[in-house]
């Protein structure tokens, strides 16, 4: 009797396991911001280059970072980032943001923003901009 029961927990173990194997799942804690100065002065101010880093596989909608205070006397391209007057900015509009993908952007202040991921939606392979697999809604 103990064979039976052994062998239906390494079935669903198995079943487990194969069904888990195809899902990825992406946290705001894949997306990677780093942050230098040029050694650049623009109007009297250093200019800083940031690079936002997507470390998964999954595409990022509406991402949005915290960016607390920013402010800038170089223009930064709204279709890249655009603060939204409430300590958030938009990257890329909302548009999607591909998986190992990578954008940089610099700006020029007296002290330098610290920008941190905040929000979005994402969608993984297999699965649509709304999070439902492909072909189910």
């Amino acid at each position: 009797m103990a064979a039976p029961a052994a062998l239906r927990t390494l079935f669903c173990a198995t079943l487990i396991l194969l069904l888990a194997k195809g899902s990825v799942q992406c946290t705001l804690d894949d997306i990677d911001i780093s942050q230098d100065e040029t050694g650049k002065q623009v109007e009297g101010k250093p200019e800083y280059k940031v690079t936002v880093n997507n470390e998964c596989e999954c595409t990022h909608w509406n991402l949005t970072l915290s960016c607390p205070g920013f402010n800038t006397v170089e223009k930064v391209d709204p279709l890249i980032l655009r603060p939204n007057g409430s300590g958030s900015c938009l990257l890329k509009n909302g548009t999607a943001f591909y998986g190992f993908a990578s954008l940089s952007f610099t700006y020029a202040w007296e002290t330098p923003t610290s920008f941190t991921p905040e929000s979005s939606n994402n969608t993984c392979p297999g699965t649509n901009r709304f999070g439902f697999r492909d072909g189910h809604y």
